[in-house]
């Protein structure tokens, strides 16, 4: 097993294993640093933070165009619970209560044996890589209207107390000073993408090149 290096936004998605379970071709993989202490402290204050794994497998074609064979999503969330003094991390297959930010760092990070496509729908001939995209999303689609309009003085005051999933918060955002408020107090969305080498399916195994 070869491991992959992706680079985005100066953080790194580390490809620790492309390989086959249970007749399909699955993954495992991490990112560095993507709950930093700012993160960290918002999510103590009551913030609510959403990621979003976007999962792409492409087969690579004669000419410059590539082809997505498989598209897969991981959505997650984490609060903190005041009452049971304790984070909340919501994830596909459990709910976890844990007082360690450690413990949010790496179940928010870290995917083991994510299966991406069944190996009957692959071609042994065909080139493929994998692309990964983590979307951060600090803030829900209610607070950045509610910001909106508090910025253009429909409202006097704001409230960041409501938390939902964000699944369109960045649809018809082009208020430039709603961009630099934003990016300062930090509330806004985080991308990391990136992409593996080129491999085959040879025989039930993964061959790099």
């Amino acid at each position: 097993m070869i491991a992959s290096h992706l680079l985005g936004a100066g953080r790194k998605v580390l490809v620790d294993s492309v390989h086959i379970e249970d007749s399909h071709l699955a993954l495992d993989f991490s990112i560095e640093g993507i709950i930093d202490d700012k993160i960290a402290e918002g999510l103590q204050k009551g913030r609510t933070l959403t990621l979003e794994y976007n999962i792409q497998l492409w087969e690579k074609s004669s000419g410059l165009i590539s082809h997505l064979k498989a598209e897969r999503l991981i959505r997650m969330k984490v609060n903190f619970d005041f009452w049971e003094n304790k984070f909340v991390i919501y994830r596909p297959e459990e709910k976890r209560l844990t007082s360690s930010i450690e413990t949010v760092r790496e179940r928010c990070s870290e995917i083991h044996d994510f299966n991406v496509i069944s190996l009957d729908k692959l071609k042994s001939d065909s080139d493929y890589y994998i692309n990964i995209e983590l979307a951060l999303k600090p803030l829900s689609v209610e607070n950045y209207e509610e910001i909106k309009n508090w910025l253009s003085g429909e409202v006097k005051d704001i409230s960041l107390k409501k938390m939902s999933n964000p699944e369109e918060q960045e649809k018809g955002f082009k208020n430039r000073i709603l961009r630099v408020f934003m990016a300062i107090t930090g509330f806004g969305d985080r991308v990391i993408s990136g992409k593996t080498e080129n491999f085959k399916i040879h025989d039930n195994e993964i061959v790099w090149h």
